[in-house]
């Protein structure tokens, strides 16, 4: 993943700064794959969460249920397969 691109006339990396600021007692694999996965977009996603306990349940892999709750509520995520980025009608790779 490329940490060096343009989010609103910023950097990413200039977003994970903030994160890091504000939200330190995230795991630093979670801060930067929300910052890239969402951009700006994190700040929604994150917004009210002051701890660990406030992410809600772990789901694994750095997933936890305010990001499912974030992706039903606002990128239209129904199923599974949406929250995980799941696309059926690609063909399976050996």
């Amino acid at each position: 993943m490329k940490y060096d691109l343009l989010i609103k006339g910023g950097t990413l990396v200039a977003l994970l700064g903030q994160l890091e600021a504000s939200h330190g007692w995230l795991d630093e694999a979670v801060r930067r794959r929300l910052a890239g996965a969402y951009g700006t977009r994190v700040w929604r996603l994150l917004e009210g969460a002051r701890s660990a306990e406030d992410l809600g349940t772990h789901f694994g892999a750095g997933l936890y249920e305010i990001e499912v709750r974030y992706l039903v509520a606002h990128e239209w995520a129904r199923t599974i397969e949406d929250i995980l980025g799941i696309d059926d009608d690609q063909p399976a790779s050996d």
